[in-house]
Formats: structure tokens, C-alpha cells, sequence
């Protein structure tokens, strides 16, 4: 693929997937909808990273403080916090020893609070 073909492909991607996170939030999927909501943060990052490395392929990685790290993003503390808290919805989800606990605190009010950033 071009660049312009793989960072097209990256963000319409972060576009679905940014559906389904809307659409778990509205049937209370909390977890799962953080979840997507990471995916979605990964893929823009890596259409970013794309648009800056390329021909170099993505990285494979899911970190999004790292990937936001290798891209010319003016990201304010706040947002690099953001990032990092992101992060542990991937893990949580992932694991059973985490997601029961990950479920817990995804209550209505964290998901919005969370999905609204």
C-alpha cells in the first residue's frame, strides 16, 4: 500500500471502531466500550506515525504515550496523563485477573466522563 492508502485505511478504521465505542456506551458495554475507545486512540496515533515514518511499517505496539511520543503532537501534560491512563484499559480488559476488576469501576458516569476526553 502508499502511504496515503495505509493512513486512509488507519483512520477509517479509528472511524468504525469509533462507532462501536459509541454504540457500546449507549447499551452500557462500559468496559468494552473503553476498551474500543483505546483501539481507536491507536489507530489515529499510528495514522499520525505513518504520516511522519513512512516507508517504515507501524510499529506493533499499543502503548499510546509511546506511540504519541514518536509523533509531532504539541500534547499537553494532561493529555499525556490521558494516554497513560488509556493504556491500562487495553490490559484490563484483556486479562481475566484485571477485568473483573476493570468491570467494577467502569460504572456509566467513569465511561462518559472517560469517553467525553
Amino acid at each position: 500500500m502508499q502511504k496515503k492508502e495505509l493512513i486512509q485505511f488507519w483512520l477509517k478504521s479509528a472511524e468504525d471502531d469509533l462507532k462501536v465505542c459509541v454504540s457500546l456506551l449507549e447499551k452500557q458495554h462500559f468496559d468494552w466500550c473503553l476498551f474500543i475507545g483505546h483501539l481507536v486512540l491507536e489507530e489515529v496515533l499510528k495514522a499520525f506515525w505513518l504520516n511522519e515514518h513512512f516507508p517504515n511499517p507501524q510499529p506493533r505496539i499499543h502503548n499510546l504515550a509511546k506511540l504519541a511520543e514518536q509523533v509531532p503532537l504539541a500534547l499537553t501534560d494532561t493529555q499525556k496523563i490521558f494516554l497513560l491512563k488509556v493504556n491500562e484499559f487495553y490490559l484490563q480488559a484483556r486479562y481475566p485477573e484485571e477485568k473483573q476488576e476493570f468491570s467494577r469501576i467502569c460504572t456509566a458516569e467513569f465511561a462518559n466522563e472517560t469517553f467525553k476526553k
